[in-house]
Order: structure tokens, then C-alpha cells, then sequence
């Protein structure tokens, strides 16, 4: 038996996105984390950059401010004809759309997924924790109480082995790691070989530093560069292909490379500056069976690959970590059973399958477009936003308005007066709030945070809602947070005075219509921790049925 005092609670291996969302999520619960990664360094790179709304939704809700005021929106696509200097087309790859009062982020943004990491890592170390680099993970077993995994931490030549003993294990490192091979999951799906692409990124000027510039097609020769402003004025995201291509040659010699390019481009205006880095690629398109075994997990790369064509992967990562996150900081906390985290694997195999599907598709429609050029084959519908990726199937959520067969797609279009529990919670602005004598305003995702679930009362009778708010007594103050949410019109001095309730009227009538309330019935909605609605009940029964799916 391990020595309880020398345990380490969540061991996080890998510190990609995944696994940096997944700690932070653990350690704004209170719990402590250990995170590993086996580079000596932290990577460079673009790689997984665009950034889907439903993610910056997340973002907010950890608060790391540092990604939404750095990223920026995907730039116009342009369309040549090789040797072109005049653009065959400039269109969108997605429309761009003002916010609306449920959803502040409503574009598809890009940051180098190098910057979002730092701006993680950042978080991390404000609490204390500090990614162990050099340190890989090379096996590990499983007891009843604890795991016991072995790594090797390297510092310069030297190399020593030690063993963590933790309760629970998180694995976020990729595709080819050792934690989802050592659970014994099956890992099924394809390899497209024939589709191998090359990824990188470059210095080069000569080119607008203002828009994603494409040349031919992907079922001949196609070549894309990305204009990242991040990079500076004259930073580039290589993405590109060719049937037969040698990609593993074109990875490491970067003359050949050159020539590659240019034989598409055709273009002796430009000139490349300096090859950041650069890959070959090979869409895997995979899923693990079950992304969990006793007491570890498997989150992001780790459980699913698929073509980077759909820009979703980076963003399903973070929502498995997020989704695990907060559930596994319940039982950790002995609030939960363990049975909850079943729920993990149950809600987003179903998302995860369905994203493969779209990614799929969209890589099969570029590969096959017999265009002159591809710019039509990358635009994306709303799906891709993720906004309407939902958990109406899940067993744990509890819906008293909406009929049970009134079910749609995992990756359902978002839409006004639909909602059921499962779907994202909508934010709403213009919530007035009293503080001392003045009355200012918040937002619903002002309130929202993964450290606890929201109580949302919507009702015209503050004594009624001082009963609800009494009946939540039983649970934490610090997991269960109620939020009472009178109409518009409400006049100040007719509420009681509700201890540990925020009470706010809806000023400008945005959370009623929202969250689809009539106006002469008490509806309660439930947030989770990870903003989605775990329930919409009418009564104290229709909370404790819900959390006594989730509490012990």
C-alpha cells in the first residue's frame, strides 16, 4: 500500500491543452494536481489555434482573460490561381455575426496554441502549480486506492526514475501516449496515408499579412498560409498537400520543401524568411471505446484524432477536460460517487463520435473538390461552433418541460426556444444588481464558474424562493449556489432578505426569454459546473431528484 501522506491526488500527464484545462479545472475546485510532460521544453507552434465560441465560453467561466483579448478573428480566405497575384475569390471560411444576449462569443477566433498554453500555464502558477518538464511517463498500476506511476525525469544527461504514487491519473498525452495503451480501451477508426499533409510555420514576405491564402486543390497540389498576427507581420500557418507527396522528406529538408511550395505557388515575389517548424501529418480519424478505466482517464489526443480540417479537436479537448474536471472533483471531495464519473465517457462518446463524423466530411469534401481552387470546401456552418453540442441524452440531467423523445444530434443546431436540459446555458446580460444604495449589472456568465453548480430561480414570489433556498441548505454552500432572478418590471423592497442568495432583477428581460420562463410560473434551472443545464424543474422535488443523481 502506497504511503498516504507522500500520495499525490491528480496526476496530469501531458501539458497540451487538454491536460492544462483539465488541472486548472481540478485546482479551481481545491484539488491538487501534478503535471508531467515529457518534452524537455514547451512546444512552438500554431498547431490546434482556432478557438471555438462554446470554448471561449469556458474560457471565461476559468477565468483567462489573456486568450479572448488576444485572439483574433479568422482572417478572409483568398483563392489563386497558381503564379495569381490578384485573388480569384475573397470569402469567409465563417460568417462573421454580432454577439447576442445569449451568446457573447459567437465567432470562430484564432490564437497560436503555443500563447493559449502560456496563458494557461500562467493560471496554473498563480496556484501554485508548475509544469515537470523532461518528465516522462513510461508505465503504471492500477490498486484499489491509488496508482502507482513510473517516470523518467531527464536533465540534460542524466536520467532518474521515480514513482508517483496518485489517486487518480489523467492522461492528455496524444495520440501516441502511454496512458490510453495501458488502460486497455480500443482505439478504432482509420489512417489516411494517401491524404498525409505537411504543418508548420513560416516567415515570408511578399505576402498580405491580412487574410488565409490558398493555391490549388487538395486532390492534386494545394497549398494554404494562414496570416497570424501573432506571429508578427510577417507569420504564416503552413498547411498543405499533395497525393504522392513525400512528406516525410519535406519535413526534414526544407530546400526540398521550398521547392514544393513554390512549384505551387509560382509566385517569385516571395520569399521564405525561416521554417519555424514543420510536420507531416497523417489524419488518424480514432476514438477510444471508453475514455476511462477505474482510476484513470483519458482526455483530448488521448481518446480521439481526426482530421484538422473542422478545427474542432483542440476544442473537444478542453470540453473533455472540463467535463471530467469538475465530476472527478466531487468525488475526490467524498460528495460524489464514484459511479459519476461513468458520466464521463457516457456524454461525450456520444459528441466525440458525431465531431468525427463532421471532420470527416469536410475532409472528404475538400480532398474531392474538382474546383480550380478549395476556398468553398472550408467554409464552415454553424455546427462547427460547437454552440449546440449537447448531453440531452445523459442519464444525470432532468428535464420537467421537454418530452423525453424530444432528443436532437449531439451536435444540434442552437436555436431560440428549444431549450432542454443537457443544451449549453445561455448568458444573459442586463441583470441588475443592488450593491449598498446603487443597482448595477452583471451577467449570467459572470455567475457561472466550474467550482460549483448554479441554482437559477426564476419567480415573482420571494417567499417562495426563500423556500427553495432553504431546502438547498442540505448541500455545500461552496458547490450549490443559488441565483434569483426576478422579472422585469420588479420594484425593489418587495424581496426579503435571502441569505446566501444573489438576487437580481432582469432588467432588460434577457434571462426570461433565454431560458424560456413564463412569466407567472417558478421554473428552476440548474448550471453544472462546465455551463450546461443539468435541470429545469418546476419544484424542491425536481432538485432533489437531480442532485441526488450527482451528490451521495
Amino acid at each position: 500500500m502506497a504511503d498516504s501522506q507522500n500520495l499525490t491526488t491528480v496526476l496530469v500527464v501531458g501539458a497540451g491543452l487538454s491536460g492544462l484545462v483539465a488541472a486548472l479545472t481540478l485546482l479551481k475546485n481545491g484539488i491538487s494536481v501534478r503535471i508531467v510532460e515529457k518534452t524537455p521544453e514547451f512546444r512552438r507552434g500554431q498547431r490546434g489555434a482556432g478557438i471555438a465560441p462554446r470554448t471561449l465560453d469556458l474560457y471565461h467561466f476559468l477565468e483567462v482573460p489573456k486568450i479572448e483579448k488576444h485572439a483574433t478573428l479568422l482572417p478572409l480566405v483568398r483563392t489563386y490561381h497558381p503564379g495569381g497575384v490578384d485573388p480569384l475569390q475573397t470569402l469567409p471560411m465563417s460568417p462573421v455575426s454580432d454577439p447576442t444576449p445569449s451568446c457573447p462569443y459567437i465567432n470562430y477566433l484564432v490564437l497560436g496554441q503555443d500563447l493559449a498554453e502560456g496563458h494557461l500555464r500562467e493560471q496554473l502558477e498563480a496556484l501554485g502549480c508548475f509544469i515537470e518538464l523532461g518528465t516522462e511517463l513510461l508505465s503504471f498500476e492500477q490498486y484499489p486506492t491509488y496508482v502507482a506511476a513510473r517516470v523518467a525525469k531527464t536533465s540534460g544527461a542524466i536520467t532518474v526514475e521515480e514513482v508517483i504514487n496518485a489517486n487518480w491519473v489523467i492522461g492528455a498525452d496524444g495520440a501516441r501516449g502511454v496512458v490510453r495503451k495501458h488502460i486497455g480501451v480500443t482505439f478504432l477508426g482509420e489512417t489516411r496515408n494517401e491524404d498525409s499533409m505537411l504543418v508548420g510555420d513560416f516567415r515570408i514576405n511578399g505576402l498580405d499579412n491580412q487574410h488565409w491564402h490558398m493555391w490549388g486543390t487538395m486532390s492534386t497540389k494545394f497549398v494554404a498560409l494562414r496570416a497570424t498576427p501573432d506571429m508578427g507581420k510577417d507569420g504564416f500557418v503552413l498547411f498543405a498537400n499533395a497525393r504522392g507527396m513525400d512528406t516525410k522528406k519535406l519535413s526534414t529538408d526544407h530546400n526540398a520543401l521550398k521547392e514544393f511550395l513554390f512549384s505551387v505557388i509560382e509566385r517569385k515575389d516571395l520569399t521564405i524568411e525561416e521554417v519555424y517548424w514543420v510536420s507531416e501529418f497523417r489524419p488518424n480519424i480514432r476514438m477510444a471505446n471508453k475514455f476511462g478505466e477505474k482510476r484513470v482517464f483519458i482526455v483530448g489526443d488521448a481518446a480521439h484524432v481526426h482530421s484538422p480540417t473542422g478545427g474542432q479537436g483542440a476544442n473537444s479537448s478542453t470540453q473533455d477536460a472540463v467535463n471530467l474536471g469538475w465530476k472527478l472533483a466531487l468525488v475526490i471531495k467524498g460528495l460524489s460517487h464514484p459511479s459519476l464519473l461513468d458520466t464521463y465517457t457516457e456524454e461525450r462518446v456520444p459528441v466525440i463520435a458525431e465531431m468525427l463524423k463532421l471532420t470527416t466530411e469536410l475532409l472528404d469534401k475538400a480532398v474531392e473538390a474538382d474546383r480550380a481552387t478549395t476556398g468553398e470546401s472550408f467554409e464552415r456552418g454553424q455546427e462547427y461552433f460547437m454552440l449546440g453540442v449537447n448531453y440531452r441524452g445523459s442519464r444525470i440531467v432532468v428535464d420537467e418541460f421537454t418530452s423525453q423523445t424530444d432528443n436532437k444530434s449531439p451536435y444540434g443546431h442552437l436555436s431560440s426556444g428549444s431549450l432542454q436540459a443537457g443544451d449549453r446555458a445561455p448568458d444573459s446580460p442586463g441583470l441588475e444588481i443592488q450593491v449598498g444604495s446603487r443597482s448595477e449589472l452583471i451577467r449570467l456568465f459572470d455567475v457561472f464558474r466550474p467550482w460549483y453548480h448554479t441554482v437559477i430561480i426564476f419567480t415573482d414570489n420571494s417567499t417562495h424562493a426563500q423556500s427553495i433556498v432553504s431546502a438547498l441548505k442540505r448541500y455545500p454552500s461552496d458547490i450549490v449556489s443559488p441565483t434569483i432572478v426576478y422579472p422585469r418590471g420588479w420594484s425593489r423592497g418587495h424581496e426579503t432578505e435571502i441569505a446566501a442568495a444573489l438576487q437580481v432583477i432582469d432588467g432588460e428581460g434577457h434571462a426570461y426569454q433565454g431560458y424560456n420562463v413564463v412569466m407567472e410560473r417558478t421554473k428552476i434551472v440548474v448550471v453544472r459546473p462546465d455551463g450546461v443545464v443539468g435541470a429545469l424543474v418546476r419544484s424542491v422535488d425536481g432538485l432533489e431528484r437531480y442532485f441526488g443523481q450527482i451528490f451521495v
